[in-house]
């Protein structure tokens, strides 16, 4: 018995000692070229840590709480390299390689996966770029900033590329196909999500133009929530939504969101900063050269379009000084047109103040917008061209990020 607790303490204490990297430090992964790189990580406290690249090795100490971290020189290149970060362990990341890295985050327009895109077997056959790779941080909702999330970086192929963003991909295929350069993008969008659950709430807390936001959870949070209950009502939803939605395949049409199981409304995933804490804090400072955005607005409820004007600099202030490098460029997509409005009960469209909002936004220095008015579906909030948004973001960077003369 003394011996197998004694395994058991060593083996407990072996664990602690093991360094330890983010996962979006893993194979094949892409770094931001000619910029201090940051790689961070975990060890035991005071444990001595090296971290090589490209014939450059530097070093750090983990501190009390096991966290250390370094800044490798500027890179450049475009062959595969090997990162090795070293302790009482040793870490290999293969197949790494430098290029352009772009953050693509939002709700469900950015999430739309490959796979519902028009032209669809056209576009897979055509996406063999091993140079353009994608990490898509599951999703996870949650009341506290995280130190990691949950994803691995994948080539695109054509056996691939069914799982990635659409506008991501259009996105970074464009900037490839026109620089010559590795592409890699982090994917972090959810579906029928607001802007202020991807804001961090040190950002958001006693700001007055935010008060109906909260005040809206505040009410929600008085009300009592009976799991019970809760979650026989979420049965009786999800079997309609198998009805309908097995009907609509049928007629050829999109399935549908399945409706989302129940949680308590402080651990919901649109509460302000959860997504935030589960999906972004984790992958901060990871080096990037800016983001793309597409849209995670209020436009269908009333008392909440008009604070978009309001909440988009504000995620970008928040982003940016976070990641700390300075204005990094910043781009999101215009609402696209959808439906009529004409018979809608309110004498305003929420749609269009969502829209001026994205306009006046482009104040904040170093931003973009790429206009979609013309590529919407009047029955489809998720329009399938995404080629089209996709370029469009492309066009913005390699004229306004990298300097291209592009004749308009």
């Amino acid at each position: 018995m003394c011996g197998l607790l004694l395994l058991l303490s060593t083996a407990a204490t072996t664990a602690r000692a093991d360094v330890k990297l983010p996962a979006i430090f893993s194979d094949h992964m892409v770094l931001q070229r000619d910029v201090a790189v940051p790689v961070w990580g975990w060890a035991e406290p005071g444990e001595a840590v090296t971290v090589s690249i490209a014939g450059q090795t530097k070093n750090a100490t983990a501190d009390a709480a096991g966290k250390w971290s370094v800044k490798l020189d500027k890179l450049s290149g475009t062959n595969s390299l090997t990162l090795v970060v070293s302790g009482k362990n040793k870490i290999t990341v293969n197949d790494v390689l430098v290029g352009e890295v772009w953050l693509g985050s939002g709700q469900s327009n950015m999430q739309m996966w490959m796979k519902s895109v028009r032209d669809l077997e056209q576009e897979k056959a055509a996406a063999k770029f091993p140079q353009i790779r994608m990490f898509t941080v599951k999703r996870h909702e949650t009341v506290t900033p995280q130190k990691d999330c949950e994803g691995a970086w994948v080539l695109c192929s054509p056996e691939t590329v069914e799982t990635f963003s659409a506008t991501a991909y259009f996105f970074g295929r464009e900037l490839h196909q026109k620089l010559g350069v590795p592409v890699g993008i982090i994917a972090a969008s959810v579906g029928a999500t607001p802007i202020e659950t991807w804001t961090s709430m040190e950002k958001m807390e006693g700001k007055k133009e935010l008060a109906p936001v909260f005040n809206e959870w505040a009410a929600k949070m008085r009300e009592p929530f009976d799991p019970v209950k809760a979650q026989a009502q979420y049965e009786k939803q999800l079997a309609a939504w198998k009805t309908n939605s097995a009907k609509r395949v049928a007629e050829g049409k999109p399935a549908g969101y399945a409706p989302e199981k129940p949680v308590p409304p402080r651990e919901h995933k649109n509460y302000p900063a959860n997504l935030f804490n589960g999906m972004i804090a984790p992958i901060i400072p990871y080096a990037i050269r800016g983001a793309i955005w597409y849209q995670g607005e209020n436009s269908g409820r009333e008392g909440f379009a008009q604070l978009y004007e309001y909440q988009l600099p504000l995620l970008i202030a928040d982003w940016r000084e976070r990641w700390g490098q300075g204005d990094f460029p910043f781009a999101w997509v215009q609402l696209a047109n959808y439906r009529s409005f004409t018979n809608s009960p309110s004498p305003v469209s929420h749609w269009a103040m969502v829209r001026e909002g994205m306009l006046k936004s482009l104040a904040v220095t170093n931003t973009g917008m790429a206009v979609a008015i013309d590529v919407g579906e009047a029955d489809n909030i998720h329009p399938k061209n995404k080629q089209a948004v996709g370029y469009r973001l492309g066009l913005w960077a390699r004229a306004q990020v990298y300097g291209e003369k592009i004749p308009f």
